[in-house]
């Protein structure tokens, strides 16, 4: 059936639903909540979004999902190989008589292809880096012969297509669509009374991070680069390293604020000068398109998806990973006013022309369709 007999033979929308592995703060949820608002007032396409339940006090998917007026099935896994899970799942399935199952991580996927049946799955691939430790690399192996399995998988990035076929993934299987960012809302927080909140004097140039305090972030690396800049860092999230970059920059003596993990960060992109990502990997960041959707100039790592939303001296700058120099003139480059204005517009206007929800949403219904009619 090709896609125009497949919605003109449906009176009813096609029930889609979004399946993640857990409801914690990242880019995957941002992408969750992003779909859901893209296809809020779709005709054809009515989604719906489960999670499995998390370990941790974080529910940001959950609390953001219920602000928004939607439901989100929570699905109880006791322990990592607890298959009760699996009928959680297909009850799921049978009560919003669901067409599509769309899975976004290796739990979520694998999951789905044990539990849905005849119900057709399409997966999303956020990442493009190897599993470290023997547990995640078996987790990781696992997805992929998952993946392997199935007529059709989204990449979030032309890197993440590429680390699919080196997986073994056929090329006329991968289809690309780029994560996206809405609008930042109207009535984000006056930057000058957040400034005066957080105790950052109005002359002072801020340089926001905003992601997970983890290894491989470049974190250490960009302590060193800001040390001696006139600047404040602030460092939007929460992770393993926090305790020890506290530590690091009370010997640099530098001026950091911690903010811990931010469910709607875009008052604190706001309130930056320029947002910064000196990462060792990334499949395709939500902060650069986030920190573009506000006009925001970049300094950014020349690795995985990133060049393919930051171009080299115009909507951003791109350095090479651990080189803590370039990171640092950089960074100087960006304290020039006129520079930072020329780049940011550059960024808006990139964002405007790529990363919008409207963007996202003409390729995930082509992903939809092409699926269903596989």
């Amino acid at each position: 059936m090709n896609a125009k007999k497949l919605i003109d033979s449906n009176d009813k929308p096609i029930q889609v639903l979004q399946l993640a592995e857990s409801p914690y703060v990242g880019g995957i949820t941002s992408h969750i909540l992003t779909i859901m608002e893209a296809f809020r007032d779709d005709k054809t396409f009515n989604i719906h979004v489960a999670t499995i339940e998390g370990r941790r006090t974080d529910t940001t998917l959950l609390d953001q999902a219920q602000a928004t007026g939607i439901d989100v099935d929570v699905l109880s896994m006791g322990n990592t190989y607890d298959l009760r899970v699996l009928r959680q799942i297909r009850s799921c399935i049978k009560k919003h008589k669901i067409d599509l199952v769309h899975t976004h991580n290796y739990r979520a996927t694998i999951l789905a292809l044990l539990a849905s049946g005849k119900c057709p799955v399409i997966a999303t691939v956020h990442t493009a880096m190897p599993a470290k430790g023997y547990r995640m690399r078996f987790w990781q192996w696992l997805e992929m012969q998952c993946l392997k399995r199935m007529p059709q998988v989204i990449a979030v990035s032309h890197a993440v297509h590429n680390w699919l076929l080196s997986k073994g993934i056929h090329a006329e299987n991968i289809r690309v669509c780029h994560n996206a960012c809405p609008k930042p809302p109207a009535n984000l927080t006056e930057v000058n009374t957040l400034r005066g909140k957080l105790g950052i004097p109005l002359e002072v140039i801020v340089i926001a991070y905003v992601g997970r305090l983890t290894e491989g972030k470049g974190l250490e690396i960009l302590l060193d680069a800001i040390s001696g800049l006139p600047v404040h860092l602030l460092l939007v999230g929460d992770g393993p390293l926090r305790s020890g970059l506290q530590l690091k920059s009370r010997e640099l003596n530098l001026n950091v604020h911690f903010t811990g993990n931010v469910t709607n960060p875009f008052s604190l992109y706001a309130l930056s000068d320029i947002v910064v990502l000196p990462s060792e990997m990334e499949a395709l960041p939500m902060s650069l398109i986030e920190a573009a959707a506000l006009g925001k100039p970049v300094v950014a790592t020349n690795v995985g998806g990133i060049p393919e939303i930051i171009t080299d001296g115009d909507n951003g700058l791109l350095i090479p990973y651990g080189d803590t120099q370039a990171l640092r003139n950089a960074l100087y480059r960006m304290l020039d006013a006129t520079t930072r204005e020329m780049i940011g517009q550059a960024a808006y206007r990139r964002w405007e022309k790529c990363f919008t929800p409207e963007h996202m949403k003409i390729r995930l219904e082509r992903s939809f369709i092409e699926r269903l009619t596989t």
